[in-house]
């Protein structure tokens, strides 16, 4: 008798931590909730104000529920403003999904008139600007239901999760040149009851002496920066890391460069200039804490390598609760320029930091068609006694 009780005793205890894995597991509940179905408005929808046309189908074909939809027809000149956006907060409509620590997935429907591609993402400004990396997808003819995955780890490396203002569906410059339109219908929201674990990833490799804030040598510094712009007068550069080797020059440091390639202004002159800003993740700057540095006896200092004829003055816009404090470096053909600057030239910002970011005057389009330099090695160093 004795040994069954004591082998039943050992069977529970086996059986103790599968069921309280079960249990854990049995905690995360999903469920669906509807944003939008058109049937009543299409508010607060919006749209880049390059984008084209967003109208109401009253087509019961093209709604895949009720009888409803929207209908997209771009017609702007470049890619990176053919985006129409959906805000997750909205009184009218008494829905709130920002808090992406809640969201698993988000559903749409799309009609296509034939095979194309739609991207999708989500976006962290009012006018969605500020967009997170997106998900390409492949349309065939007809209704296509769409699973847009929060990837929330690679978010937040870019923006806070908890103040997602909306999902955008961008279009491709061919659908321009080819007049196709699509309709949305059915916007969903796969929400969680409890929060996703997100590990930080952000390395900073520093010493006593030195704090190394971006050498592109780690991974996720490939979404480190995001490009945007307020004007909509140039089409938005293509920012990525890449081997410097491969263009044949050498990295200021490592191996590794961030190519930023510039395009020109669309109106240029006639009293009018217009800025486009590479602007650095927030969470970034919040695990820099700058705060720490004493500006007396610290500097900044970064490498800008151009390649080509079309010089750009990189201007340093590091914004704070009042303003903005200010520095530049103008870039030379086939070299690397070194700026350095006293931290104490950024008091405010290095008091209460608010953006980290790379600004440049949208250039006369009898320049050339695009303009390249290079960012390397952007450090804070102590000053040598």
């Amino acid at each position: 008798m004795f040994r069954r009780f004591l082998v039943g005793i050992l069977i529970l205890c086996c059986l103790l931590p599968l069921c309280a894995c079960k249990q854990q597991e049995e905690t995360t509940v999903l469920t669906v909730e509807t944003a939008y179905t058109f049937e009543n408005t299409i508010r607060p929808v919006g749209m880049n104000e390059s984008f084209g046309k967003v109208l109401l189908n009253t087509d019961a074909q093209y709604a895949s529920e009720g009888t409803k939809s929207l209908q997209l027809i771009p017609s702007g000149k470049f890619e990176d403003q053919l985006f129409v956006y959906f805000p997750f907060e909205s009184g009218l409509l008494k829905l709130n999904f920002t808090d992406l620590n809640y969201v698993s997935d988000v559903f749409v429907d799309v009609y296509a008139p034939e095979a194309m591609n739609v991207t999708i993402g989500f976006y962290f400004s009012q006018k969605a600007e500020l967009k997170a990396n997106q998900t390409k997808f492949s349309l065939k003819k007809g209704w296509n239901n769409l699973s847009v995955p929060v990837q929330h780890s690679l978010i937040a490396l870019q923006y806070d999760l908890m103040a997602c203002r909306g999902v955008y569906i961008q279009r491709e410059q061919s659908a321009v040149e080819n007049s196709l339109c699509v309709w949305v219908d059915n916007i969903r929201v796969q929400k969680r009851n409890k929060p996703v674990a997100v590990e930080q990833s952000i390395i900073l490799d520093e010493t006593a002496e030195y704090c190394e804030l971006a050498d592109f040598e780690h991974a996720y510094q490939q979404v480190l920066a995001m490009a945007y712009t307020t004007y909509n007068r140039a089409q938005l550069p293509s920012v990525k890391v890449v081997k410097a080797a491969d263009y044949g020059f050498d990295a200021a440091s490592g191996e590794k460069v961030l190519r930023v390639e510039t395009y020109p202004s669309t109106s240029f002159g006639g009293g009018y200039n217009s800025w486009t800003q590479l602007a650095f993740s927030d969470i970034w700057l919040e695990t820099l804490d700058i705060t720490r540095f004493n500006p007396d006896e610290y500097v900044f200092k970064m490498s800008v390598y151009q390649q080509g004829d079309i010089s750009t003055l990189v201007e340093l816009n590091l914004y704070h609760s009042t303003g903005m404090d200010y520095g530049a470096v103008t870039t030379k053909k086939d070299q690397w320029v070194e700026y350095s600057a006293p931290l104490s030239n950024f008091p405010n910002f290095c008091r209460k930091p608010s953006q980290f970011v790379f600004a440049w005057l949208d250039w006369n389009p009898e320049l050339g068609e695009s303009c390249v330099f290079y960012i390397d090695n952007i450090r804070i160093e102590k000053i040598s006694e």
